[in-house]
């Protein structure tokens, strides 16, 4: 992998092909509220209030607002499970065994919280390799620091890293970070993609959908038939 930070040719180029089509929005995740209320019955009223489809925009929603206590965190973590699980019928199974795991995995997703929105996404992170919650991965993980942070953060960014992400990575830049709780990988993947957002322009949370929708091939919508581009290999989004 070169270390030069270029965004991508084929980065610019689903870029290009996304801004020409109107900027289209991820597509909102359906989900099913009743496998979650039934698994997670201390938390069914919230859940109840959460809307299906559910999209990026609902769960920054659940994360706004000052600072946060254990109450707030776990809600702000079960829609971020919410949106990234959608209709895969483990979800919420997974999600009540990471809660059940920890009788303070409310204190532990608190302050990944607070470090993040004060330090930064590695630094969150860093922060939940070192207090781990049995059956939060990394793909997972960072779905939620990525919530925590507000769009106009002034710290280093927090962006979703899944196996979709890293198999485009490994496609298109010759590098596959690692989803074992490698903090140094993660480091360096946050400050690419803030580089690479930068130079587009764009949000980092911008950067890393575009990366995901080729990886799932979502960007056939927008671009020709003839692109020569490549196309890398879609992974499951865990």
């Amino acid at each position: 992998m070169s270390d030069s930070g270029a965004v991508p040719p084929a980065l610019r180029l689903i870029h290009e092909h996304w801004t020409a089509h109107g900027r289209p929005s991820q597509q909102p995740a359906g989900w099913f509220p009743q496998r979650w209320t039934a698994r997670l019955p201390d938390h069914s009223e919230f859940i109840k209030t959460l809307p299906s489809p559910i999209g990026r925009d609902d769960v920054t929603a659940e994360f706004a607002g000052g600072e946060a206590d254990d109450g707030a965190a776990l809600r702000a973590f079960l829609a971020a499970m919410i949106w990234g699980h959608g209709r895969n019928g483990y979800g919420a199974y997974r999600t009540a065994a990471i809660l059940r795991s920890a009788e303070h995995a409310g204190q532990v997703l608190r302050e990944a919280m607070r470090t993040t929105r004060a330090k930064g996404g590695p630094a969150g992170f860093e922060y939940l390799a070192r207090h781990r919650l049995r059956g939060l991965g990394v793909a997972f993980a960072t779905k939620y620091l990525y919530f925590c942070l507000p769009a106009d953060a002034e710290v280093r960014p927090a962006p979703i890293l899944d196996r979709v992400v890293r198999g485009w990575l490994a496609s298109h830049v010759g590098w596959r970070p690692r989803l074992d709780w490698h903090v140094d990988d993660y480091s360096r993947y946050s400050d690419l993609v803030l580089r690479w957002s930068n130079q587009l322009d764009e949000s980092t949370g911008t950067v890393e959908y575009l990366m995901f929708a080729d990886g799932i091939h979502v960007t056939s919508q927008w671009a020709d038939h003839n692109r020569t581009t490549g196309t890398s290999n879609a992974g499951s989004k865990t």
